[in-house]
């Protein structure tokens, strides 16, 4: 399982994958359901800055892997 502070695998539900550094996880991140907050990343992590940002949030069940530990 991934902790604070690991980069992840996030494979997200349009199909495509990308990779976050965990800054929280919580029970309820939405629905109901367990997941996560970070920051994009790329495979070496360095951050990632969309039109919106570079924060994203997910499910525990889209984690694929852990690709680094913090």
């Amino acid at each position: 399982m991934y902790k604070v502070g690991d980069i992840i695998e996030q494979r997200c539900f349009t199909g495509g994958a990308r990779f976050v550094r965990v800054e929280d996880r919580e029970d309820d991140i939405k629905n109901g359901r367990p997941g996560f907050g970070g920051t994009q990343v790329d495979k070496d992590g360095n951050e990632i800055k969309g039109s919106f940002g570079s924060g994203v949030w997910g499910y525990d069940i889209q984690v694929a892997r852990v690709v680094k530990r913090g």
